[in-house]
């Protein structure tokens, strides 16, 4: 992995979890299968990430790490709930054709492939 592929992947990780974060306070989401699993995925991904960080010769680019450790601040604050039930399945969630939990992991892995 380069330095640019690094940087952007880690503005994906920011962005994933600040959704998860926004989507914590959703009444439904923050009940949701689909968070849950959205999370474990983005949370899988980013330990995979961390790896290949440590891996670059000289770590991120000076004006980078602040942001790195913002994104360990702010998956460290995520409390995602376990043992969660789909809301769609159980009717409460009214959008249609969307989840917005999976649309958080769609965009993270167009940032991240």
């Amino acid at each position: 992995m380069d330095y640019k592929t690094a940087v952007t992947r880690l503005r994906g990780f920011n962005y994933a979890f600040g959704v998860m974060e926004t989507l914590l306070k959703d009444p439904y989401c923050m009940e949701c299968r689909g968070l849950t699993r959205a999370y474990e995925t983005i949370a899988g991904s980013f330990k995979k990430f961390e790896q290949e960080v440590a891996a670059l010769q000289g770590g991120l680019p000076s004006e980078f790490p602040g942001l790195q450790v913002e994104v360990y601040k702010r998956q460290a604050g995520l409390d995602i709930p376990v043992n969660t039930l789909s809301q769609k399945e159980l009717g409460k969630c009214q959008l249609s054709d969307v989840c917005l939990p999976k649309a958080a992991l769609a965009v993270l892995v167009k940032i991240t492939q």
